[in-house]
């Protein structure tokens, strides 16, 4: 595929697909805290810095990529649609703010993905984001990521995505729940 953003490389099956990308990650912001609690209708509590700040990244489509403490905060988050318009202007270079907020538990990796401003109130299977967050977590720890990332959960249209990613190579795999079918003509 040529998505604009560099090849991506694409394998599908009937019942799954798998993309990778040689992409590098940029890092385009690290908003404030307080300003991504807000956002996100949380608390500076429920944040965690340990092994990154909140941080706008891309790999071609930019997120605010943000930890959470557990996977009750992460049901608990609430896009605050004007505090996403006042910090989308307060960080331009974060573009629309979209949001991709995670927690980790038992070796999983659960994920929302909130986009209000681009007319996307949630998604439930955001592969540029998962490919973002393992280049970002590659990046942060310097070493290898392999993981699953749940989401969709919280809107009753579960989804898993498996990553791998390495310091040049990000891979994503997995299947969603199809809402829609369509035909390009």
């Amino acid at each position: 595929l040529e998505l604009g953003v560099g090849p991506i490389v694409c394998h599908a099956t009937d019942h799954s697909a798998r993309f990778s990308t040689q992409v590098p990650l940029k890092v385009r912001a690290k908003p404030e805290v307080t300003d991504v609690a807000q956002v996100l209708g949380l608390t500076v509590a429920d944040i965690v810095l340990q092994t990154h700040p909140p941080t706008t990244a891309t790999l071609g489509i930019q997120f605010t990529i943000t930890e959470v403490r557990d996977r009750a905060t992460l049901s608990a988050a609430k896009p605050n649609i004007e505090a996403l318009r006042r910090f989308a202007t307060k960080y331009p270079q974060a573009g629309r703010f979209a949001q991709h907020v995670y927690t980790r538990s038992d070796g999983v990796i659960f994920a929302r993905m909130f986009d209000p401003l681009d007319n996307i109130p949630e998604d439930a299977a955001t592969g540029s984001a998962a490919a973002t967050l393992g280049a970002l977590l590659v990046k942060c720890t310097s070493a290898p990521q392999e993981f699953v990332i749940r989401q969709g959960d919280d809107m009753g249209r579960p989804s898993r995505i498996e990553v791998n990613a390495k310091a040049e190579l990000v891979t994503i795999a997995g299947s969603a729940v199809a809402v829609m079918e369509g035909q390009l003509l």
